[in-house]
């Protein structure tokens, strides 16, 4: 996914190796719960009405929708722009 939206490939494996120890919990943002259940009736609804996508393809859709919990922004933008600004300041502190 995260390739898929043009992160750069060092930053898409230490994405992933950080990912191998997660938690589940409960959120406290409204906001947060109210998009991903948005998201998860897009996700029924496009696995309905197009089923021959991929689930990367269903993933790359949604992550166009806006988002309310980021101010209407879309995801996909969100995260490239996060792993941009993650990758400056990094750069930044070894200067």
């Amino acid at each position: 996914m995260l390739a898929s939206l043009g992160v750069p490939a060092d930053d898409v494996i230490a994405e992933r190796d950080a990912m191998q120890h997660w938690v589940l919990g409960k959120t406290a943002s409204r906001s947060i719960l109210g998009s991903l259940n948005d998201f998860a009736l897009q996700l029924q609804i496009g696995l309905t009405h197009f089923p021959d996508r991929t689930f990367l393809e269903h993933s790359l859709w949604l992550a166009e929708a806006p988002m309310g919990a980021i101010e209407y922004g879309s995801p996909d933008r969100a995260t490239v722009a996060a792993f941009a600004t993650d990758r400056a300041l990094r750069a930044a502190s070894r200067q």
